[in-house]
């Protein structure tokens, strides 16, 4: 006998048939941004945030909205973690400008609605190939879609909730590096730090941004590469340190591997800890962070 609506929702995710990989917290998370944006008062806020609210008489006034309509609405866009109140104003968090770019791609596909339909066929196609697929793809796609390629399209976004998880996929992205890797960590976890060195061993090339490390995280990398695993991966890469590697103050870390990989932070609004993180695969994405870790880079000092 089929269930109703409101019976599943009485049921765990993980009878329905929902990865149990996703955690309650991660689920509680994604519920709140989306009851956040649910509302198109909500979406108007969000967008008109692009660069920043200063004056929310002015905001109100812009988008012909009433007091208490813009002021619930915001709230829940607070609450929801997509926009922070600063002393100039009112603007996007970390998260909030991962979805604000996101955005761009996803209303760029939902203004295609023809084109939709035979993309999602195209996708169930089992005779052509991905390349075959491609081709076609760049056929029936409209230029605001040029740069999202089908293989990004059907790619899954991957949110890690721990520390340890996170710490896991970055180890797993740079594990299957092929040419390049560009890091960015405000963390100085010893097991990242022996992938990379055995990346730089496969002949991959990199270049490391550290945040500054106080002396006991030194001590701490130092007994740790002085090991009898990582001793001579270490000895190898010394020639090439003071031309790889720089220090900066981080305010998160990502990981981009190949031009196409990314795992990215998402750090905590308030305390000084890993909050969220992101891992995907999108060249335009890579292409705009690793303009970032070329800022963060020209504004580097080599270690100590």
């Amino acid at each position: 006998m089929e269930r109703s609506a409101e019976e599943e929702s009485q049921i765990p995710v993980e009878q329905l048939g929902v990865s149990s990989e996703v955690s309650p917290q991660t689920l509680s998370m994604i519920k709140n941004i989306l009851d956040a944006l649910a509302h198109e008062d909500a979406i108007k806020i969000f967008i008109y945030a692009k660069n920043g609210i200063t004056n929310s008489t002015v905001a109100i006034r812009d988008m012909g909205l009433t007091q208490k309509r813009y002021y619930t609405r915001l709230k829940l866009l607070l609450d929801a973690g997509i926009l922070e109140k600063r002393e100039q104003g009112y603007r996007y968090t970390f998260l909030g400008t991962i979805l604000h770019q996101m955005s761009g791609s996803f209303k760029a596909v939902l203004e295609q609605k023809d084109r939709l339909e035979l993309a999602n066929k195209l996708r169930k196609s089992k005779t052509l190939s991905l390349e075959e697929k491609k081709n076609l793809m760049n056929l029936i796609t409209p230029t605001a879609l040029t740069e999202v390629n089908l293989q990004d399209m059907l790619s899954p976004v991957r949110m890690v909730d721990n520390y340890e998880e996170m710490i896991k996929n970055s180890i797993e992205l740079i594990e299957k590096t092929e040419r390049n890797l560009y890091v960015a960590s405000r963390y100085s976890d010893i097991r990242v730090i022996e992938a990379i060195l055995r990346a730089s061993n496969r002949g991959v090339e990199m270049r490391f941004l550290s945040a500054k490390l106080d002396l006991s995280q030194r001590l701490n990398v130092l007994r740790a590469l002085f090991s009898p695993n990582t001793f001579s991966l270490f000895l190898k890469m010394t020639k090439e340190l003071s031309s790889i590697i720089k220090q900066i103050e981080l305010p998160y870390s990502f990981i981009i591997s190949d031009e196409k990989y990314v795992a990215i932070e998402v750090p905590h609004p308030i305390k000084e800890e890993f909050y969220l993180g992101f891992i995907f695969q999108n060249e335009v994405v890579c292409k705009k962070i690793i303009n970032v870790f070329e800022d963060l880079w020209n504004k580097g000092n080599k270690p100590l």
